[in-house]
């Protein structure tokens, strides 16, 4: 765009096992989902936001620890449980064969995207410079093109599938040692240690 990071406004999606969607203006995150705590869209592995009533009940039901829910809401729900699988290959393949539960299924993950990214607009108050998709989900060209169909019209749509949370560690690490950026302290208070 030939801007500054401060000077854009951007919403990106990371699709992975989790997804999360924050919307990015003045040089940092001013919101986003708590992928790992189940706030937002359902992913391959993990529930996403549910009614609560809902989510009780099924703890209570099954009679299960506490720590025994948060690994099944983490690692054991979204598409995996819908269609035994968090291969997204292996859901296109069932949809190209006909399946009609698996494109369904598959429909309502895009549709879920896109209401968490429409749901960004919010909080930039509908300016955007691009919506953004990265992570590895992301090179599964048919759930980037339904989730286009749902958010387009708010701004330009750009994919960098794969991930690349490690080089972006590492650039931040440089920024702070070469003295480009300081080096910033998360406040304590606001760190979900229930997540983990």
């Amino acid at each position: 765009l030939g801007k500054e990071y401060k000077d854009c406004r951007f919403i990106i999606a990371h699709l992975g096992s989790g997804i999360s969607v924050g919307a990015h203006a003045d040089g940092g995150i001013i919101q986003m989902n708590n992928a790992g705590g189940g706030w937002g869209p359902f992913s391959p592995i993990r529930l996403g936001t549910v009614e609560a009533n809902v989510l009780i009940d099924f703890c209570f039901q099954e009679g299960m620890t506490a720590n025994r829910a948060k690994f099944i809401v983490r690692n054991e729900t979204g598409m995996v449980s819908h269609l035994g699988t968090n291969d997204m290959r292996e859901v296109e393949r069932r949809i190209a064969e006909g399946d009609t539960y698996a494109e369904l299924v598959f429909e309502a993950m895009a549709y879920q995207i896109g209401t968490e990214i429409c749901s960004r607009l919010a909080d930039l108050r509908g300016l955007c410079d691009a919506i953004i998709l990265t992570g590895a989900v992301a090179n599964s060209s048919n759930l980037v093109e339904r989730i286009r169909k749902y958010v387009s019209w708010a701004a330009p749509f750009t994919v960098y599938p794969g991930e690349y949370e490690n080089e972006a560690l590492a650039f931040g690490v440089y920024r702070v040692m070469s003295g480009e950026e300081k080096l910033q302290k998360l406040d304590e208070e606001i760190v979900d240690k229930s997540a983990d």
